[in-house]
């Protein structure tokens, strides 16, 4: 009877491993598309899909260390001084803590256009995404220029 208990423990611990495994992957899976969705939003100059995908309290901070607020990224994308022409999202490490908690890093490249002049440049990003009831929301941002 003892065996016949620690083989049913051993299944049950391998079968919810698994099925943490695979929420894990879901769970990637939408921050995947999520981080897509807000690359898409800001070139696009989708005010409402970014105040979406943004919590109301996210802050990020790029090389300068100067942080920023949601609202100053609203309004920087609203203004079109600096419009994001294009962007590739590169290879991504995702990290799931938890059911309501994940951090993403990853580079990106990306194009953009300010005060007439194109450049080009490539950053390393790390995004803090929390699950406030049924949605993922990006809470933390920290950018720094790939050189």
């Amino acid at each position: 009877m003892k065996k016949l208990v620690g083989i049913l423990v051993l299944i049950f611990v391998c079968v919810g491993a698994a099925f943490g495994d695979d929420k894990s992957a879901e769970i990637a899976n939408t921050l995947d598309r999520l981080e897509q969705d807000y690359g898409k939003a800001i070139m696009e100059i989708d005010i409402d899909r970014i105040d979406q995908i943004m919590a109301d309290d996210w802050r990020g901070v790029g090389e300068s260390g100067r942080a920023a607020d949601k609202a100053s990224v609203l309004e920087l994308v609203r203004s079109r001084k600096s419009k994001l022409e294009w962007f590739e999202i590169g290879p991504r490490d995702v990290k799931v803590l938890g059911d309501n908690v994940a951090i993403v890093q990853a580079s990106v490249s990306e194009r953009r256009t300010a005060a007439g002049v194109t450049s080009s440049l490539t950053v390393v990003y790390l995004d803090v995404w929390v699950k406030r009831g049924d949605r993922w929301l990006l809470l933390r941002s920290q950018t720094s220029k790939r050189k």
